[in-house]
Order: structure tokens, then sequence, then C-alpha cells
């Protein structure tokens, strides 16, 4: 009887959905400041149903907030992802986001995915915040506009060791932001030229006294 016990539970664990759905990939800001999403993925090789499940976030100081219910009939496809994503100027239906609302995302914060019955199921920190949604003591650093939080692939597998520092890393910025973000210095040949256009006036003025010069003295001359 105790083996039988044993083995439903060995079943139970194994077969428990929240254990497969992990936090893959956040953004806090694209174009616009509001321009944010999470992704989650599904590692089972089966369809999992997450109505009623929750996505919130902590803001810097640690207060709780709700980024979206999960509503009834929710589903997340055999490894695959459900995105939400902030419903502001478009953004959601641009990404074809699975979920949407005006909740945003920012510097300082951290975003948990938690279960019907009140379980953290995947966590994820960024910056200094206070009293956060955390796995492992140490975070990354907040991400610029454009860079993503994604989660590292091991062997085409998805790394999960409860360490958002070493679970997770910063993507680089698209060179097009950074272009955009870059001030431009004050070209050099225009300084150039109105320095040589100045020294060719005095150079001119000049001649003109010397010319000037020249004729009075030759008056002179003539009348001595």
């Amino acid at each position: 009887m105790k083996r039988v016990s044993l083995l439903v539970l060995l079943l139970l664990l194994v077969a428990r959905p929240a254990s497969a759905l992990i936090i893959v990939e956040v953004q806090i800001a694209g174009d616009q400041a509001n321009h944010d999403y999470v992704r989650i993925y599904n590692d089972l090789d089966r369809e999992i149903d997450v109505s009623g499940y929750r996505l919130r976030k902590k803001s810097s100081t640690g207060k709780d907030y709700s980024l979206r219910l999960f509503p009834k009939g929710t589903l997340i496809g055999p490894q695959d992802c459900l995105t939400w994503a902030n419903s502001q100027e478009g953004f959601a239906e641009k990404l074809e986001a699975d979920l949407s609302s005006a909740a945003t995302l920012s510097v300082n914060n951290s975003i948990a995915l938690i279960s019907p019955e009140g379980e953290v199921i995947s966590a994820l920190a960024w910056g200094q915040g206070n009293n956060q949604y955390q796995e492992g003591r140490l975070r990354l650093p907040n991400p610029e506009p454009h860079q993503q939080i994604k989660r590292k692939l091991v062997n085409e597998k998805y790394q999960d060791s409860q360490s958002n520092y070493d679970d997770f890393y910063l993507t680089e910025r698209p060179a097009s932001a950074q272009a955009s973000s870059v001030v431009e210095p004050a070209p050099l040949r225009r300084q150039s030229s109105s320095w040589f256009g100045l020294i060719l006036a005095a150079v001119a003025v000049s001649l003109s006294s010397v010319k000037i010069f020249n004729v009075y003295y030759q008056k002179k001359l003539k009348q001595s």
C-alpha cells in the first residue's frame, strides 16, 4: 500500500502542468515606453489549460499589481508560448499577442506567473526594486528600450536552475535603435570652411588697405 501511495505521488508530481510553465522573454520598452510584453512557455508535449492563472508585477517599491487574469478557455499549446502585451496604441495587435491589457512594465520591476491556488510558478526580477518576485539572489540590470530579457537555451532546452541571474541574459540593442539615440557631432568641414572664410576676408581687407595707401603715396610723390 505504501508503494502504491508513493507511486501515485510521483505520478502527480510528474504530471503537474504548472512545473512546465516558465517565463522565457520580457521587454519593458520599445519605440514607446509602454511597448511591453511577456512570453510564457509550455515545455510539455501536450496542451495546458491556464484558465484562472494570473500574471502579476511588482513596482520598484514592491507594490503588487495585476498584468492580466487569464480568462476561461486560455490554452497554451505543446512546446509553445503564450504572449501578453500592452494594449495601448495597437501594440498588442501588432505583436499578435494572445492576451493584453493597459498595464505596463518599467525599470526595477518584477513579474510572476501565479496559479489559481496562489502558487508562484515562475518569476523574474530586474534592476534594484524592493521586495520583488524573483528566483535566486541576484538579478540582471535594467534593460534599455528594444532590449529583451531572454531565458537561455541549452541543448535546445530552456535553462531553469531557479536563478534569474544564471538563467537569463540581456539581448543586444538593434543597430537602428542605437543609431537613433546617438547625437551626431557638428561637421568639422563647416567649421574649417568658416574659419577659412574669415581668413580670406581679413587678407582681402589688408590688400585693399595696401592698395589705397599705395595710390595715396603715388599722388603725394607727383605733387612734390
